[in-house]
């Protein structure tokens, strides 16, 4: 049974739809509503003007409002362009679709500058004392969810994340100390499962085939390879072409 690539990408495209459209749900209404007066006085806490901690506040907002509105627009047009893909050309659409994951380490930034307009909002609206006790449980229930979350999405998926682990230092070191062997393994064994998705057995993966048992339009397609890609070995041309070949591409 075939992996169901359409719903895949549909789901997981619509996972960061959803966490865009609350963060643009949320914030819409902060930054397009004006305000009323400025800001007076100075902060106790900080001993700057409430109003720079205003236009600070509402700089994060902006930022985070458009940036949420970018994402929902994206993942709305890839759910809808998935939806019209076919079994077979759906996969052309998976081996491009790393920049979904780059758009999800873009969702994990947008998380700091939420922390950071909370940590703001309290020194604007409550005293110092409440204020200090409040950016400190802010800045450590931050900390330390995000270095759980880490720990359970890279422990969950080592092979997928790791071109991510730069952004979880305590992965980075776990690996540098017991080194890699969980992604060797499970790299190996998905390179395997891959190669069976696509019907790749021993005979397709040497370059000399069989002469007699290869079609025309294996050989066409062979041709046109060489062409759009003059500098690829001839051995990948021919994984490539059958390949293709096999999956009626």
């Amino acid at each position: 049974q075939q992996d169901d690539l359409e719903g895949k990408i549909f789901n997981m495209a619509c996972s960061l739809n959803i966490y865009s459209g609350l963060l643009v749900s949320g914030l819409l209404a902060y930054v397009l509503t004006p305000t009323a007066s400025k800001m007076t006085g100075v902060n106790e806490l900080t001993g700057l003007p409430r109003q720079t901690l205003a236009d600070i506040q509402a700089f994060c907002s902006h930022i985070n409002l458009l940036t949420s509105s970018l994402i929902f627009a994206f993942t709305v047009f890839v759910m809808v362009a998935v939806c019209m893909e076919t079994k077979h050309t759906v996969h052309y659409a998976a081996t491009r679709s790393s920049g979904l994951l780059a758009w999800a380490t873009v969702s994990f930034v947008q998380l700091f500058i939420v922390s950071g307009q909370a940590c703001l909002a309290a020194i604007l609206n409550m005293s110092s004392f409440w204020a200090k006790i409040t950016i400190i449980m802010d800045v450590l229930l931050t900390l330390g969810l995000t270095i759980w979350m880490q720990e359970t999405l890279f422990s969950m998926f080592p092979v997928l994340l790791d071109p991510w682990i730069w952004v979880a230092p305590g992965r980075l070191l776990h690996g540098l100390i017991y080194g890699r062997e969980t992604q060797r393994r499970l790299g190996r064994l998905m390179a395997m499962e891959a190669a069976d998705h696509i019907d790749l057995d021993e005979d397709s993966r040497n370059p000399v085939g069989d002469d007699e048992g290869q079609s025309a339009e294996s050989k066409a397609l062979e041709g046109f390879l060489r062409v759009a890609l003059p500098i690829v070995p001839e051995d990948r041309l021919a994984l490539i072409s059958r390949a293709m070949v096999d999956e009626a591409l």
